[in-house]
């Protein structure tokens, strides 16, 4: 992927197309990585708002491509490398790409390097801070290490990264969703076990078991998702009970 423009170049490009983008400048910035392959989609959207054309343009070819490119690129490594490696050098890797932390004794084969890398100061980055690519990325790491979400990196990259409200929002909904994942939640009358995540893509009611009891923690496949983060559902068909909890993260 070419490089994302600068910020005296993006200052040119809403000049020119903001009457044919979504609103929102921070916000689409930090999707496309101000990548102009990526931006050029944004045109049929004319003066929308961009929360209401976000999950359509996440669905676009050019945005599909990446996530698909990152997942596959992730299986491959999976398949090809014993559980050990995988997680000792790719999901290790590709956590400090999306903290900017340092790196060392991974090598380069371990890096998706179309999106994914490490400066010569060792400290790892993601190509033009691409949310698409990061957000690829998360799916990817809460498969295979949801703990990553809870280290000190990943802790102390919310404090480093605080400059850029879009990237904090972001780490602290995965902080958020890794820790009821790993410790669970309790709060008042709302009690949430530890409990693995149940990855979703498309329509929840999809994911949903049918006529069995069932505890799962639902976490969409997509950031921004509609109207929730994430859903705790219980169910027990012999008290003929479901318990059901939307989650909503909220950064202000």
């Amino acid at each position: 992927m070419m490089g994302g423009m600068s910020v005296a170049e993006m200052k040119w490009w809403w000049f020119h197309h903001e009457a044919q983008v979504p609103t929102c400048e921070a916000r689409v910035e930090d999707l496309t990585g101000c990548i102009p392959l990526l931006l050029h989609p944004l045109l049929q959207f004319g003066g929308k708002s961009f929360c209401k054309v976000e999950q359509d343009l996440r669905a676009h070819a050019d945005f599909a491509v990446i996530r698909g490119s990152v997942s596959t690129f992730a299986g491959t490594m999976s398949k090809v490398n014993s559980d050990i490696n995988y997680t000792r050098f790719y999901l290790i890797a590709l956590a400090a790409c999306l903290t900017n932390s340092t790196i060392i004794g991974i090598p380069d084969e371990w890096f998706d390097r179309r999106y994914f890398y490490r400066l010569q100061d060792r400290t790892g980055r993601y190509t033009s801070g691409c949310g698409i690519a990061r957000h690829a990325a998360v799916a990817v790491l809460r498969q295979g290490q949801p703990g990553k979400f809870l280290s000190p990196k990943w802790l102390n990259a919310i404090r480093n990264l605080g400059d850029n409200r879009c990237v904090v929002r972001f780490l602290v909904e995965q902080a958020c969703l890794g820790a009821i994942s790993e410790i669970g939640f309790h709060d008042g009358g709302v009690h949430i076990p530890p409990i693995t995540a149940t990855i979703f893509d498309g329509n929840i009611l999809d994911a949903t078991p049918r006529g069995e009891d069932c505890k799962n923690f639902f976490v969409p496949n997509v950031p921004n998702f509609d109207d929730i983060d994430a859903l705790y559902l219980e169910i027990s068909v012999a008290k003929r009970t479901a318990y059901v909890i939307p989650i909503q993260i909220t950064v202000t």
